[in-house]
């Protein structure tokens, strides 16, 4: 599960489930706690909680920590019914989703750079009409455009105007 840092509650749930694939609804009791590593030991940030049962086979526990630290935890669901207690463990992944959204906005500009440094700095060449734009080997084609006069006829005096090809 992935959850964004500023988040103040999320519902952690689990269904109980047969080994076949059925819904298991016999559940007595449903628990969970969630825990994160630190430094090869385990910190609990929600010590062992009752799970509500929902419906049947969902047992659920709303969790409301006021915000979550960016990092890896483990919520691990504990079931028990008349004869057999399992444990489960599902990873939560706490990001930032607002440094995300900056890190991708930067690599976009620092992408735009690289083009205008290219463009500004690299070889170019203009044969029959069309302009192209030259990665750093000289030889790979990076942009090209059509040259055209102001009738917006293609051509290689008077250039007016240029268009992507």
């Amino acid at each position: 599960m992935l959850l964004e840092k500023d988040q103040a509650e999320v519902t952690l749930q689990v269904y109980a489930i047969e080994p076949g694939g059925a819904m298991k609804t016999d559940v007595l009791s449903g628990s969970v706690r969630v825990y994160y590593m630190s430094g090869g030991s385990e910190v609990e940030v929600v010590p062992s909680s009752p799970l509500v049962n929902v419906s049947g086979s969902l047992w659920r526990y709303d969790w409301a920590p006021g915000g979550f630290p960016v990092k890896e935890y483990v919520a691990e669901y504990t079931l028990s019914d008349a004869f057999v207690t399992t444990r489960v463990a599902e990873d939560l992944v706490v990001r930032d989703l607002i440094d995300l959204a900056k890190q991708a906005t930067l690599e976009m500009v620092q992408s735009d750079i690289d083009l205008i440094r290219k463009v500004e700095t690299g070889r170019w060449k203009i044969e029959a009409n069309h302009m192209t734009f030259y990665e750093d080997d000289g030889v790979t084609p990076l942009l090209e455009f059509v040259l055209k006069n102001e009738a917006g006829i293609p051509a290689m005096d008077d250039v007016f105007e240029r268009d992507p090809v």
